[in-house]
C-alpha cells in the first residue's frame, strides 16, 4: 500500500492492517496505532511526534531517519521496535 508522503496527522489507525505499507516521508503526527499491524511497513522519514504505538506490531518495519517516532513502551510487542531503532 503506497501511503508515501501523506498527511495523517490526528487519524486513529487503531487496530489497522498496515502490513508492508509504504509511509515513507508521511506525517503521522499525533497519530493512534493502538493495536495496529505495521509489520514489514516502511516508516523512513515519517514524522510522528506524538504518535501512540501501545501494543503495535512493527517487526521487519524500517524506521530510518525518523528519530522522533517513537518513544518506546516496555511490552512484549515493543522488544522488535527497540531492536530496529537501535539499529
Amino acid at each position: 500500500m503506497n501511503l508515501r508522503g501523506m498527511d495523517f496527522t490526528l487519524t486513529q489507525f487503531t487496530d489497522a492492517d498496515l502490513t508492508d505499507a509504504d509511509l515513507t516521508g508521511a506525517t503521522i503526527a499525533r497519530c493512534g496505532f493502538k493495536g495496529a499491524k505495521l509489520s514489514g511497513a516502511k516508516l523512513d522519514d515519517a514524522r510522528a511526534e506524538n504518535g501512540v504505538f501501545v501494543e503495535a506490531t512493527l517487526v521487519r518495519a524500517s524506521l530510518r531517519r525518523a528519530p522522533r517516532l517513537i518513544t518506546p513502551i516496555s511490552s512484549p510487542r515493543t522488544n522488535a521496535l527497540q531492536t530496529a531503532v537501535d539499529r
